[in-house]
């Protein structure tokens, strides 16, 4: 972010002071957020830790000049934007837009001035990429929230995913473990995360706009992630490869703020060699019984609502309830 881009800014909305946003900033932002979600009617605030994670993310090239802030009178988040860029796209080049306006806040075209200021931004980070490559710039949001839709529907962006979020009740039956001839369930190891690494980028290959993920980004969002329980995450092993795997996750503070208690299956993935051979249905049931054993009340996950895989089908038949749906718009960038 030059400093002219924040002169620019300022004399657009001289109510506001602009700057790049801090980790440090993470409490503030946080602070912002929950106040969204209450008028919004979601919870998709997060913590500190993850917000702070954010800031190491690779994706993100510089907070200094990806990341801005409008800060109210009083010091507090009016709005923000961040611009996220994956530096190693191999087939395609993705960009996305993360834009936040408090609700007190939103009278005004910030958030279309933001957007602009964002598809600006990214089109300077997508275009140091491979020019070969298609170049995509993204949002998404939960699907009730009509009013953003539409917004981003208006800024030419379309629908091009949907998503859903699903929840199984801990307290109905949960089926039992089956013995699969070949495979041996195991808890996760930290021994085994290297190994795990590589077929967790194995597995997901063949699944929407996934790239390759790095070392980096693994240490991250994955197996040193804040809510990360290795005790409740588990591998299929078929002699010393691994089959397929479940990485889960509990958030005591998420559960305090939200009065639940209930786990994430964060990722599930079965390497192609050993799919439909009942890998993933195990894999889920273990983490159903961890969960349960662990005093909590209610599974979530994830998924692809077009993944050819069926996950959606076996979810359903393993108990889980679509609880809410997102969408993921997006645009295709035109180099200048």
């Amino acid at each position: 972010m030059t400093e002219s881009s924040f002169h620019n800014l300022h004399t657009q909305f001289p109510q506001y002071h602009w700057r790049a946003a801090k980790k440090a900033d993470a409490g503030k932002i946080l602070a912002m957020l929950l106040v969204r979600d209450k008028h919004d009617d979601i919870d998709g605030a997060g913590t500190v830790e993850g917000l702070q994670r954010e800031f190491d993310d690779p994706w993100l090239q510089n907070p200094d000049t990806d990341f801005i802030l409008a800060l109210s009178e009083e010091d507090d988040v009016a709005a923000f934007c961040a611009v996220f860029v994956d530096p190693d796209s191999q087939n395609q080049r993705k960009a996305g837009l993360w834009i936040e306006v408090h609700p007190d806040h939103r009278g005004a075209d910030l958030r279309k001035t933001l957007m602009v200021w964002a598809e600006n931004r990214a089109g300077e980070l997508l275009e140091n990429l491979n020019p070969e490559l298609e170049a995509v710039i993204r949002v998404s949001c939960e699907q009730k929230l009509v009013e953003r839709t539409q917004f981003y529907k208006d800024c030419g962006f379309q629908p091009e995913r949907y998503f859903f979020h699903m929840v199984r009740d801990l307290n109905k039956a949960i089926p039992k473990i089956k013995n699969l001839k070949g495979f041996d369930l195991i808890p996760y190891g930290a021994e085994l995360d290297d190994a795990l690494f590589a077929a967790f980028n194995e597995a997901f290959l063949d699944h929407w706009s996934f790239e390759p993920i790095s070392k980096e980004e693994w240490g991250i969002w994955f197996t040193s992630a804040e809510d990360f329980r290795p005790d409740l995450s588990f591998l299929v092993m078929a002699g010393d490869q691994i089959a397929g795997f479940t990485i889960n996750g509990v958030s005591p503070e998420l559960n305090e703020r939200k009065g639940l208690q209930e786990g994430w299956i964060h990722q599930l993935g079965t390497r192609s060699e050993w799919r439909r051979r009942g890998v993933a249905s195990n894999l889920i049931i273990a983490s159903l019984h961890a969960f349960k054993r662990d005093g909590l009340d209610f599974a979530k996950l994830g998924v692809d609502t077009q993944n050819l895989t069926g996950a959606l089908q076996l979810y359903e038949r393993l108990g889980f309830e679509s609880e809410k749906s997102f969408v993921v718009l997006q645009k295709k960038f035109i180099q200048r």
